[in-house]
């Protein structure tokens, strides 16, 4: 296998089942091959399929099977391959930062209910605070009648 084959190899995303077509080759092991894709990052062809030996975590067990499944890309293939890439790094970042901005938004919204839980139980506290007072207030009215009663009537008694 050359090296190319080798990076093209280190590089795998995961076992796909792409297509019917690309299910029955068999490598030297005689097992089925499937078809994988070559993602590694500067990779010639990224996303070409190719078979390759399914044991081939284990260099004891591979048989280091691999051949293409597709031709190799045009340049031009390459370059929009490679823009749509950037594209999406691009668009990815933007998600990442978008999705921190939210999750500070998040917190910062929690902090806030807290804030308010806060003040609704201070406002319940002066709610309590104020009935108390206007029945002081109330009482003192009451008073304050009884008193000035009171002073009228000595008032009265002494002239």
């Amino acid at each position: 296998m050359s090296s190319s084959s080798s990076n093209s190899r280190s590089s795998i995303k995961g076992s796909r089942r792409l297509d019917p077509k690309f299910e029955y080759v068999n490598c030297r092991c005689g097992i089925s091959a499937p078809c994988w894709e070559a993602w590694r990052i500067g990779t010639l062809d990224p996303g070409r399929r190719f078979f390759g030996c399914s044991r081939y975590k284990d260099p004891n067990l591979s048989c280091n099977f691999f051949q293409w499944a597709e031709p190799p890309y045009t340049d031009r293939a390459r370059e929009v391959i490679d823009e749509l890439k950037r594209k999406l790094d691009v668009k990815s970042g933007e998600i990442q930062r978008v999705n921190e901005e939210f999750s500070f938004a998040e917190k910062k919204v929690i902090l806030l209910n807290e804030e308010l839980m806060i003040s609704k139980k201070k406002n319940k506290e002066y709610e309590v605070l104020i009935v108390k007072m206007e029945k002081t207030i109330h009482w003192l009215k009451k008073l304050f009648v009884v008193v000035v009663l009171v002073m009228l009537v000595v008032f009265v008694l002494i002239m």
